[in-house]
C-alpha cells in the first residue's frame, strides 16, 4: 500500500540566545605554547605571529566557520611570553621592543590573505588546542606594504623689529644702582600693543641692537611698569624688558633705538622642532605620523606626539613635539627637511595594544600575562576578527637601533574547553 503526504505543516521561529559563565574556567588542564624561532630582530617593526581561537570546532577538529558546524566557545587565557636573543655585536646598541596588539585595524578583509593553522599536527607538537596560529609572513595586510614619504622643512629664525628706550644714561638719578639701569629696556605702551603677543612670549629669546652685547637674551617681561617721558614731562605706561647682559656705552634720556628680538628655536639634541606652515601642511603629517626610517637623526620608530600652530613676528609656523629626541646632528634651520611615512607599514596596527616590554639582546626576558582578560569568540561567530570573528592577538617586535640580532619568542596560554 502506498502512503504519502499531501500537506505539510510549517512552523517558523527565529531567535538567538547566548549564555556564558562570565569568566575563564580555571580547572586544571593543559598549558599550550607556540614558539617563533630563527627570527631576525631589526629596526623595522614586524609581526612575528598571530594567535586566535579557531572560529569553529567539531570533535576536536578546528577550522574556519562553514567548514565545521559548531562555533568555538572555548576561552583562551594568556600565561606568559618569553624572548631570547643573541647579544649585540661589539660596539652595537639597541634593545628589543615587544608588544601585543589585539584585533588589528588592518586585519585582512579576505580570509585567504592570512594563513591560519592548527596546533594538533605533529609539526606543532600534537597539542589538543582549539587555537590557531598564523606566522606574520603569511599575512597580506590590508594596509599594504608600500610606504609613501613626504618632507617638511624646518622654520628659519624669525625676527621682530621694535623701538625701545634704553634708559641707562649715567647722569640719571632715577635708578637705584648702575646694574639696574643698565640691564633694563622700555617699550612705550602704545608700541607694545602692536606686538603684544610676541613680546609677552619673548623671555629667553636673543635680543640685538645698538649698544646691546652679543649673546644677550630677554630674562623678564613686566607689563605693568612705567617710565618718565622727559619730552612730555609726565609718566607714561610702559613695558619693561630685563636683559641678561649690560649694554655698552650710554644713551641719553628719551633716546629711541631700533632693536631686534629673534626667535631662533631649539638646537639639537631636542624632541621639539619647528616647521614652516606651508611645508608642514603640504606634507600631511599629523599626530601619530611616523618619522621615516631613513631619518638617522631620530631613533627608530619615532613619531609625532603633538602639533601646534604658532605665530611670531607676523609669521605662522608649526611647533612639533616628537616621541623621541634627535641625536644631536646639526640642523640648518630653514633648509633641513624631515621625511614622514604615510602608508601604514605591513605589520599589525592597533586595534589596542594590551601589553609591551623591552628585552635586552643576549638575555632571556619574560613577561607575565596571566592578569590579562581571556580571549574569546563572538556571539554569532565569523571569519574575520572581532566583532566579526574571534579575538586576534598579534605579537609585534622591533629593535630600537643597531644591527639586527637573531632570537626566539615563545607564547604560553591555557584554554577552558567547556
Amino acid at each position: 500500500m502506498l502512503v504519502s503526504n499531501t500537506t505539510t505543516p510549517i512552523i517558523q521561529h527565529w531567535g538567538s540566545s547566548f549564555i556564558t559563565d562570565g569568566g575563564f574556567d580555571s580547572d586544571r588542564g593543559f598549558l599550550f605554547s607556540y614558539a617563533g624561532t630563527g627570527i631576525s630582530f631589526g629596526t623595522t617593526p614586524f609581526t612575528s605571529f598571530l594567535i586566535r581561537l579557531a572560529p569553529s570546532v567539531s570533535n576536536a577538529l578546528t577550522g574556519d566557520l562553514g567548514e565545521r558546524e559548531l562555533i568555538n566557545r572555548a576561552q583562551l587565557l594568556l600565561e606568559g611570553l618569553e624572548i631570547t636573543t643573541e647579544p649585540n655585536a661589539s660596539g652595537q646598541t639597541g634593545n628589543i621592543v615587544v608588544s601585543g596588539v589585539i584585533n588589528p585595524q588592518n586585519y585582512p578583509v579576505n580570509p585567504d590573505d592570512i594563513g591560519w593553522q592548527g596546533l594538533s599536527g605533529v609539526a606543532q607538537g600534537g597539542q589538543p588546542s582549539f587555537a590557531q596560529i598564523a606566522p606574520g609572513g603569511s599575512v597580506n595586510w590590508n594596509s599594504g606594504a608600500t610606504t609613501i614619504q613626504t618632507p617638511a622643512t624646518t622654520q628659519a629664525p624669525i625676527t621682530l623689529n621694535i623701538d625701545v628706550w634704553q634708559k641707562y644714561n649715567t647722569n640719571s638719578t632715577y635708578w637705584r644702582s648702575v646694574s639696574d639701569r643698565r640691564r633694563t629696556l622700555y617699550i612705550k605702551n602704545t608700541d607694545y600693543v602692536l606686538n603684544q603677543d610676541d613680546i609677552n612670549n619673548s623671555v629667553g629669546k636673543p635680543i640685538s641692537g645698538n649698544n646691546i652685547a652679543a649673546g644677550t637674551t630677554i630674562t623678564r617681561v613686566n607689563t605693568g611698569d612705567f617710565l618718565y617721558d622727559h619730552v612730555a614731562n609726565a609718566y607714561v605706561d610702559a613695558v619693561r624688558l630685563d636683559i641678561s647682559q649690560n649694554p655698552s656705552g650710554t644713551v641719553g634720556r628719551n633716546t629711541t633705538v631700533s632693536t631686534t628680538i629673534t626667535d631662533t628655536f631649539n638646537d639639537p639634541p631636542t624632541s621639539e622642532m619647528y616647521f614652516t606652515k606651508a611645508s608642514w601642511e603640504s606634507s600631511g603629517a599629523t599626530q601619530g605620523t611616523p618619522v621615516a626610517s631613513s631619518e638617522t637623526r631620530f631613533p627608530a620608530n619615532t613619531s609625532v606626539s603633538t602639533v601646534q600652530l604658532r605665530e611670531w613676528g607676523g609669521t605662522e609656523y608649526y611647533k612639533v613635539q616628537f616621541s623621541q629626541s634627535t641625536d644631536g646632528t646639526a640642523i640648518t634651520k630653514g633648509t633641513t627637511t624631515i621625511l614622514f611615512d604615510f602608508t601604514a607599514p605591513p605589520y599589525a596596527q592597533p586595534g589596542e595594544t594590551i601589553f609591551g616590554f623591552v628585552a635586552r639582546p643576549g638575555e632571556r626576558s619574560t613577561l607575565d600575562l596571566s592578569f590579562i582578560k581571556e580571549l574569546t569568540n563572538t556571539t554569532l561567530g565569523g571569519r574575520g576578527t572581532f566583532p566579526n570573528g574571534p579575538d586576534v592577538l598579534a605579537i609585534n617586535v622591533y629593535k630600537t637601533s643597531g644591527t639586527a640580532v637573531n632570537g626566539e619568542i615563545i607564547l604560553r596560554w591555557s584554554e577552558a574547553q567547556a
